[in-house]
């Protein structure tokens, strides 16, 4: 009942609008308007059929819509739309013509029959299908709209769903390698155990501040690799040799939280780094990529691996941004180039 009423204050007010629109019309013509044209047999008979078109059209909208859902197959929708509204509004313009002249009026049924006009019902036929397709585009553009806005908020939840669990990847997997890492130490020295555990401790802080955020400033994450390289130094000494050297202006770039972190551990743990084999890391930029690059040394008996690191910031870079982390390997070196952000 209240669709019924919300679609019948439409259509009086549609059919008022049209109604204006030929009073409007009316007055330019003739250069006046007076009471006779608003109690004139055709007023009455045209605000009754923008009243009964509008209901009769809709209803006939409605259930086509229901056999021949747009969304599926559009062209169905339309041609069954426009022969629909071709037929009921040439039955109904007859049918409310014949009410008010003959039955109301008094008219003879021959006169009316004679005085039945092509050019009438072409007219009226032609303005209802241009409100009907008016109507049915407006809808049409509104649906597709609100589809499109489903989407880009589906696809939204999903890559932020993605982007934290790839973060959270990270935890188990720093610490998967730290615990091997302390627990080797335990056996060799104890007093470079503890000063490994004050050190994982103080990087593990940073990383529980930092795993929540999309971005944060490359001068943070320079200054936790020079805390990460400390720690690692704690466990192989001299046997790896790290190098910044970034230029200046790259203050003001940021990039996905402990990615550079992530590989740096990848070099680590892939490859020898002992006085005889020293593995040299260093950081660089090209252009808006920061680049860390290690001599190629790997190790002959290949590590317990999650395989999460590469695969991890690949992922996430896919999420923030169209440009691609470049992965490059040679006999000589392993380098990845991730993209340097702007400020978020």
């Amino acid at each position: 009942m209240k669709k019924f009423l919300i679609n019948f204050a439409r259509a009086i007010a549609l059919t008022a609008v049209i109604f204006l629109f030929f009073a409007l019309h009316y007055m330019i013509s003739y250069g006046q308007i007076d009471i006779q044209f608003f109690l004139a047999k055709g007023s009455a008979i045209g605000l009754t059929y923008g009243l009964v078109l509008y209901l009769v059209n809709n209803g006939t909208a409605k259930y086509i819509k229901r056999k021949y859902p747009p969304e599926k197959n559009v062209r169905k929708f339309l041609y069954a739309f426009i022969i629909a509204n071709i037929v009921f509004t040439g039955l109904f313009v007859f049918l409310i013509d014949y009410v008010f002249r003959v039955l109301l009026y008094n008219e003879p049924v021959q006169h009316f029959l004679k005085t039945q006009s092509f050019n009438n019902y072409a007219i009226i036929g032609t303005i209802s299908l241009l409100i009907g397709l008016t109507f049915f585009a407006l809808g049409y553009y509104k649906r597709r709209k609100n589809t499109e806005i489903l989407q880009q908020g589906l696809i939204a939840n999903r890559a932020t769903a993605e982007f934290e669990s790839l973060k959270a990847q990270i935890d188990p997997h720093f610490l998967f390698n730290s615990l091997n890492v302390l627990a080797s130490l335990i056996e060799e020295d104890q007093q470079r155990a503890i000063d490994y555990t004050h050190s994982l401790s103080a990087i593990y802080r940073y990383i529980t501040e930092q795993k929540d955020k999309q971005l944060v400033p490359l001068a943070d994450e320079l200054a936790f690799a020079d805390s990460f390289i400390k720690l690692v130094k704690i466990r192989f000494e001299n046997a790896i040799i790290f190098r910044n050297m970034l230029e200046s202006h790259t203050a003001d770039r940021y990039i996905a939280p402990l990615s550079l972190q992530l590989l740096l551990e990848n070099a680590i743990k892939h490859n020898v780094a002992n006085e005889e084999a020293v593995l040299e890391i260093s950081i660089s930029q090209d252009d808006d990529y920061l680049i860390v690059t290690n001599n190629l040394q790997e190790k002959t008996i290949k590590p317990q691996s999650t395989h999460i690191g590469l695969s991890n910031i690949r992922q996430r870079y896919a999420l923030l941004t169209e440009r691609i982390v470049h992965i490059e390997k040679t006999d000589q070196y392993f380098r990845v180039k991730i993209p340097l952000l702007n400020r978020p």
